[in-house]
């Protein structure tokens, strides 16, 4: 009964704008997802990955690793129908499958992995990473965040999300101004496609059921009269 309800809910949300089927890219989060959320997946594949180092954060090449794992949503008895996914030479605990509220990618000694990215042999830059921001709170209305010395802002009201230049304006998502468990918050801004300018990473979660919605925009890609384009999705539910 469970698996039925988790299935209407997905059905009845209303989804934020979805990137054009033809893209080429696509963005992971790591962590233990239901089988059906990462039914693709398949171990030893070759994304690039987006690690925050000892030294800073670093873009590189990363071994994606695909395990069985524990859905206590779903599963009975012996069943192991959830997917674990992280990389090759990140730190993560084997004994809580689905805490993915700790911090299970670093450790003092080891690679926090932030996301995948893929194709791998794109145009996202490999070598260190300066970001201007990462893993910001929510972001409520009557916010504005200015993003380093790049002269663009994001500027949040209770129509939406936006990213401003100065003189063009392009909205990002929605805002959540009555939560129920909805937010909007920055994963990365900074620069991954090579171009000098900068790319947005948001966790955009439409509804409580969901406890990742990354959102990747690429400034490579946006098109005339735009700062970026939505290029990639990934979203996964917690129940």
């Amino acid at each position: 009964m469970l698996k039925y309800s988790l299935l209407l809910i997905i059905a009845v949300i209303a989804f934020p704008d979805s990137p054009e089927d033809s893209t080429s890219y696509e963005i992971l989060a790591p962590g233990s997802f239901h089988g059906s959320e990462a039914s693709s997946r398949v171990n030893g594949e070759i994304w690039s990955g987006v690690f925050e180092t000892g030294s800073g954060y670093e873009l590189r090449l990363a071994e994606m690793i695909v395990e069985d794992a524990i859905d206590p949503y779903l599963d009975r008895g012996e069943e192991r129908t959830a997917r674990l996914i992280y990389a090759a030479d990140a730190v993560i605990d084997p004994y809580y499958d689905w805490e993915y509220q700790t911090d299970r990618w670093s450790s003092d000694d080891a690679d926090r992995l932030m996301f995948f990215l893929r194709p791998a042999d794109s145009v996202f830059f490999k070598g260190p990473l300066y970001p201007v921001m990462v893993d910001s709170p929510d972001i409520p209305p009557d916010t504005t965040i200015e993003l380093g010395d790049s002269g663009l802002s994001l500027v949040a009201t209770n129509e939406g999300l936006y990213l401003f230049d100065g003189s063009t304006s392009q909205r990002l998502s929605d805002v959540y101004p009555n939560s129920h468990g909805e937010a909007v918050s920055v994963v990365w801004v900074g620069d991954l496609d090579g171009d000098g300018k900068l790319d947005l990473v948001l966790d955009d979660q439409p509804h409580y059921a969901y406890w990742v919605f990354f959102r990747l925009f690429l400034s490579s890609e946006a098109e005339p009269g735009e700062l970026v384009k939505e290029v990639a999705v990934f979203e996964a539910a917690g129940c």
